[in-house]
């Protein structure tokens, strides 16, 4: 939706003591090549699953909320919110049980999954930034694949 991810500038913690090899709390900020700036908070921490993302622009918003099972847009022109879509009373097992499908389809079809292993490189490759970031304390460029894609 925004574009290749252009920079990251990062923070890893380890704020519990589970001896974990993994951070439980990152917070990074992305810069798109386009221009947008995302934020983007991962605490794995919280006993309570919160899972949301909001899309913030000039003609108003639009938010997703796996708590509320809903997207929804806000129009700043009637400044009233919106439902989109909503997945009330769906088994959530089921989306990843339809992945499977779809992964073994695409294996015996030998069409392209929705998650190419292109995709899989670009997000390790944004990892691999927010690291270096953390570890330097500045911010880091992306470094993108042949296709120059790293996407969010």
């Amino acid at each position: 939706i925004l574009g290749p991810i252009a920079r990251v500038q990062g923070h890893l913690s380890r704020q519990a003591d589970w001896n974990l090899a993994v951070e439980d709390c990152v917070d990074l900020v992305a810069e798109f090549e386009r221009g947008p700036i995302g934020t983007i908070h991962l605490d794995l921490l919280q006993r309570i699953a919160q899972r949301s993302c909001k899309l913030i622009g000039t003609d108003g918003t639009l938010e997703w909320d796996q708590q509320a099972q809903s997207v929804r847009r806000f129009l700043a022109a009637t400044k009233s919110w919106e439902v989109l879509a909503s997945s009330a009373g769906l088994d959530r097992n089921q989306m990843y049980l339809d992945e499977l499908h779809h992964f073994f389809a695409s294996i015996a079809t030998r069409r392209e999954s929705l998650n190419t292993l292109a995709g899989a490189v670009d997000t390790l490759r944004v990892i691999d930034a927010v690291r270096r970031s953390a570890a330097s304390g500045s911010r880091c460029n992306v470094t993108n694949n042949s296709s120059g894609k790293a996407a969010a």
